[in-house]
């Protein structure tokens, strides 16, 4: 019996820190059902309706916690749907959420600068298919300031 669907769980904030940091370090023993979980909502490329963004949120607030129990051999998967993240594609709430945690494992160790600063110039330029929730929100006023304070923050890393 594997673990629960994660769309199916309903934990606070706190409980999912934890059960998140478990998959984690659980992954490294060989368990890797709700590890394996985990990374398929953080690879979700498809458009996220409010409680998926949510839940995306959470997970990359989570998984920002435990960039220390982070291992490029054991959670290779994981790493692989972060750095394949596009911020274009997504809100501000979770633009935040994965700047945040780019800025975390960049400072962590410093394994992971060259990563992080990779996926950060692609997403400099808006992708060039239509579609995108750049193109849809451009007009966005919160789109451009945040990633401004986040291009002053990170420089200061």
């Amino acid at each position: 019996m594997g673990a629960p669907d994660m769309d199916d769980l309903n934990f606070a904030d706190s409980e999912l820190d934890c059960h998140v940091r478990n998959a984690i370090n659980d992954a490294v023993q060989g368990n890797n059902d709700f590890y394996n979980q985990l990374v398929s909502v953080i690879h979700h490329h498809e458009r996220l309706g409010a409680d998926e963004a949510a839940l995306l949120v959470t997970c990359l607030k989570a998984v920002t916690k435990t960039v220390s129990s982070i291992n490029i051999v054991h959670h290779g998967s994981l790493l692989a749907a972060i750095f394949g993240m596009s911020l274009w594609n997504y809100g501000t709430e979770v633009m935040d959420a994965l700047v945040e945690l780019l800025v975390s494992l960049a400072s962590t160790s410093g394994e992971y600068v060259d990563l992080c600063l990779e996926t950060l110039v692609v997403n400099f330029m808006p992708p060039p298919a239509p579609g995108s929730y750049f193109l849809e929100h451009l007009n966005n006023p919160d789109v451009l300031p945040r990633r401004l304070k986040f291009l002053i923050g990170f420089t200061q890393i």
